[in-house]
């Protein structure tokens, strides 16, 4: 299995644009039904938008250790999505199960995302 750490640190790390702790906040602001959550799509969307070189590097790494699979994308979303279920719980925010939250995926086709919503032990970043 190849090593997609090095790829997945630079992802989710922290620059002057990007705080992905202050990120999490504003996107679990609400507005869409008063409730304060994310969804993966929401939050994965950001990431690779943010740090297009560590994702085409990811890729390239997933392509290059998977030239059987075509579901090369699959394979790095669901490291990548891995990644947010940690960083968000590490953050406060509690996965929930429960009534489906319908987003679109990278290729813009409805999916059922995966929320994190805000707990009390989420501060607001500075």
């Amino acid at each position: 299995m190849a090593d997609y750490k090095t790829h997945m640190d630079a992802l989710f790390s922290d620059n002057k644009k990007f705080q992905l702790k202050r990120v999490m906040w504003e996107l679990s602001e609400p507005g869409r039904d008063e409730a304060h959550y994310f969804t993966n799509y929401e939050l994965l969307r950001r990431i690779t938008q943010t740090h297009q070189r560590a994702y085409i590097e990811l890729l390239s790494t997933v392509a290059a250790h998977h030239t059987e699979n075509h579901a090369l994308f699959n394979i790095a979303h669901e490291n990548i999505g891995r990644k947010i279920s940690q960083v968000a719980k590490a953050a406060g925010y509690e996965q929930k199960k429960g009534p489906s939250v319908s987003d679109v995926n990278i290729w813009g086709d409805p999916a059922q995302a995966v929320c994190y919503h805000r707990t009390e032990r989420v501060v607001e970043p500075e």
